[in-house]
């Protein structure tokens, strides 16, 4: 199943309508109103997400009888890129837009459905160790590329 990029979907929409809740004026109907409409997005966006990760969880849960998933740092994986007066970060925006697309993917989410629901369904999860060379192992002779 491919990555629905759910946030990638709504940007345009939620764009424009937190834009027109910045221009209203604070404690008038129409402001109430646009701040309604931008919890509204935001409430869609995060049912579409959980709708896609307990669809996901599930059909691997039922499918398979060990899921394997591997432990990864997700929070060292998005921290920003900003970096300090002294010394400024490099690519920041590029970094930007990846720590969106990760947290998009909701791997920590995916990982807390997986543990119950592999009880639930009686199949097994395999958690990876952080470490484990899982991209230079060769997933038909376990051959492992040297460092």
């Amino acid at each position: 199943m491919a990555n629905p990029r759910h946030v990638r979907q709504a940007e345009k929409r939620l764009a424009k309508a937190q834009r027109t809740l910045s221009r209203t004026e604070k404690g008038s109907a129409r402001r109430h109103k646009a701040r309604s409409r931008v919890a509204r997005l935001h409430h869609e966006l995060a049912e579409r997400r959980a709708t896609a990760l307990h669809a996901l969880t599930k059909r691997l849960t039922t499918g398979f009888t060990t899921v394997a998933i591997e432990d990864l740092n997700v929070a060292g994986m998005t921290r920003s890129a900003r970096g300090t007066l002294a010394a400024p970060g490099r690519c920041v925006r590029q970094k930007s837009g990846l720590n969106r697309a990760i947290l998009d993917a909701a791997p920590g989410e995916l990982r807390r459905q997986l543990t119950y629901k592999t009880t639930w369904y009686g199949s097994t999860l395999a958690v990876l160790d952080r470490w484990w060379p899982s991209n230079k192992t060769c997933s038909a002779c376990r051959w492992q590329n040297p460092p």
